[in-house]
């Protein structure tokens, strides 16, 4: 779906008003900086996509562990405040389930076209799995959110700080343990209202 002009001058109008990422924020496609689980979305403490090593077999690849998909909760399917933050806590439920499983589809479902820091997820995500490449820990949290009333367009700029657990790739010779976690990051989401659900369209740009 090409994005509205509508949340095309919201992306713009954050880019100029200096709500993105700030200067700490990773770049496209690099791993989402670290903290301690908070509830998420669905109500549990963890992240909905648990890592490959936290369950079965450790050597077992990630597609063959009984994970269960998230699942966007009724909360997230309303245009309002609060409809806006259970929708931006489903979508990190989705980021980690992905790099947890490999299985993208839950956050492409729910991100436009137009979010680049969404399609570089999906694309690093890919290419662990094509490469092979285990992936443990690294989940994102939500440390604070703060969603304001839609627009009368529908689009709505969350403000938002999130942190990530140490990550850890594993491939079939050699183990890349986790650096230090850095420390928070904070930043701006573009979420535009499509009529019975929200869509990422912008994250942190």
């Amino acid at each position: 779906m090409r994005p509205t002009t509508a949340a095309a001058g919201a992306a713009a109008l954050l880019l100029a008003a200096g709500l993105a990422a700030c200067s700490g924020d990773p770049e496209p496609g690099s791993p989402l900086p670290t903290g301690e689980p908070v509830a998420s979305a669905t109500g549990s403490a963890e992240p909905t996509g648990a890592s490959p090593s936290t369950a079965g077999d450790p050597s077992a690849s990630p597609t063959e562990q009984p994970v269960a998909v998230p699942t966007l909760p009724p909360e997230a399917t309303t245009n309002d405040a609060a409809g806006a933050e259970a929708f931006i806590r489903y979508w990190f439920d989705a980021v980690n389930h992905a790099y947890g499983t490999f299985d993208v589809a839950p956050l492409e479902e729910i991100s436009d076209e137009a979010c680049g820091v969404c399609s570089s997820i999906a694309s690093e995500v890919e290419d662990l799995a094509a490469q092979g490449t285990s992936v443990s820990g690294g989940s994102y949290v939500l440390e604070e959110v703060s969603a304001p009333a839609p627009d009368p367009t529908g689009v709505n700029i969350v403000s938002l700080v999130y942190t990530r657990q140490p990550l850890v790739f594993q491939d079939d010779e050699t183990s890349t343990p986790a650096e230090s976690p850095p420390p928070p990051v904070s930043v701006a989401a573009v979420l535009e209202w499509r009529g019975e659900s929200w869509r990422m369209y912008d994250f942190g740009q």
